[in-house]
């Protein structure tokens, strides 16, 4: 099998699991932002974030992720706040009801890898695990 060939299948499991991610996410009734379960998960790492840092360690354009924090905020689930050390700098906080939907969307996540994953055994797992670990690295 050449390169090409595996990673034409990486990026095909890689769509296989957005579908089977949107499909559960529709059966469990979740009624999300767009783009909002990536934000909330990397503020629960990094909670208080700037907002420009969140922009670069997301690979999106500062002014496509301003759009989505607002509708974040406006749902509740983030709050923006003036950086005391920088007054121009905006700080980035995920709220209890952030938290809350962040934490229901990991197991529906979950779930869905389950989905994908359940052909191969635990020791299948692994080896995969470790030579995509080797293949990032």
């Amino acid at each position: 099998m050449q390169d090409i060939d595996l990673l034409e299948k990486i990026a095909r499991i890689t769509g296989e699991y957005r579908r089977l991610f949107h499909r559960v996410l529709e059966e469990s009734g979740y009624k999300g932002i767009k783009g909002g379960g990536r934000i909330l998960h990397h503020l629960l790492r990094s909670d208080g974030i700037a907002q420009k840092e969140l922009a670069v360690r997301m690979d999106v354009r500062p002014q496509s992720l301003t759009g989505v924090l607002e509708k974040l905020e406006n749902a509740g689930l983030i709050e923006r706040k003036r950086s005391s050390a920088d007054k121009r700098e905006q700080q980035v906080f995920i709220t209890e009801k952030g938290r809350s939907d962040c934490e229901k969307l990991i197991h529906i996540r979950q779930q869905a890898a389950e989905k994908l994953l359940e052909a191969l055994d635990g020791t299948d797992k692994e080896k995969l695990g470790d030579i995509l670990e080797r293949i990032i690295h």
